[in-house]
Parts: C-alpha cells; sequence; structure tokens
C-alpha cells in the first residue's frame, strides 16, 4: 500500500497512491519562507504515527523510554 503526503491533489504521485492524504496551505512565492505546507505535512505524518502507535501500546512504551533516555543524556 502507498500513501501519499502532498499538496497537489492532481500530481504524479497522487495518482499511483492507493491513499492520498492533501495537506492544503497557503504559502508564499519565496521557497524559503514557504513553511505552511511543510507544517501541515508534518502534522500528518504525526498523525498516521501515532494512529499506527495506538495499535501497538508496547511499542509504545518502548519508544517513549527510549525517547528519554536519549533526552537525559544530551548535554546542553
Amino acid at each position: 500500500m502507498v500513501i501519499a503526503i502532498t499538496s497537489h491533489l492532481r500530481s504524479p504521485i497522487s495518482q499511483a497512491a492507493d491513499i492520498t492524504l492533501c495537506g492544503m496551505a497557503r504559502e508564499v512565492n519565496y521557497r524559503s519562507e514557504a513553511m505552511a505546507s511543510r507544517l501541515m505535512h508534518m502534522a500528518l505524518i504525526d498523525a498516521l504515527y501515532v494512529g499506527v502507535m495506538l495499535q501497538q501500546p508496547d511499542t509504545i512504551k518502548a519508544n517513549v523510554q527510549k525517547m528519554r533516555t536519549a533526552v537525559s543524556r544530551r548535554k546542553v
């Protein structure tokens, strides 16, 4: 199964995907300032991850522990 995340519903990747998640956001013409669509796509990826992880409670616990360990080792 292929899931596409895009801002363009009629893009080639959308046509090839089984599921298309379209994250539309108002953008500016300057690429370096075009953050709205990036944030939208990151939110979609986060929602997918949470949805999958809710089906795997043991994996959630292990991943949270890994994150806590990594953060506690980080020197500021």
